[in-house]
């Protein structure tokens, strides 16, 4: 556990803090295909993968690293929250899953993995286009 001291949100920190990043710069093609995503993210979010990942986190004392993450979106995101139910609907129903698997990525499986943030993946792949 020594080797994670410093590591804001544990070992998938960089890979947290790039996610992060990302939000800041959401395009309105983002949101759109994000908003697309969200119902799919939230029939994800009542599964077994949901389940596993928040067992994840509290298995391995990681609940503190994951309120963190969640409270990191949600300071990036605050202001288009209050200005949009939409944009409050995007981040939980499709940012929230994707930035906490990344926060459990190495304590869930890779199909766990992919059913929390593919659809975040899949929709920046569709905005991008």
């Amino acid at each position: 556990m020594a080797a994670l001291t410093g590591l804001r949100f544990g070992p998938n920190t960089e890979a947290v803090e790039r996610f992060i990043e990302r939000i800041r710069h959401l395009t309105d093609e983002d949101m759109s295909a994000l908003w697309e995503a969200r119902h799919e993210v939230r029939e994800v979010a009542r599964s077994l993968a949901w389940e596993a990942a928040r067992d994840a986190a509290w298995n391995a004392a990681k609940f503190e690293t994951w309120d963190m993450a969640q409270d990191e979106v949600y300071n990036v995101m605050a202001d288009l929250i209050r200005r949009s139910e939409k944009l409050g609907a995007i981040v939980r129903g499709a940012i929230l899953p994707a930035i906490l698997a990344l926060v459990v990525k190495d304590s869930i499986t890779p199909e766990q993995f992919d059913a929390l943030h593919g659809p975040w993946a899949s929709a920046m792949e569709r905005a991008s286009q």
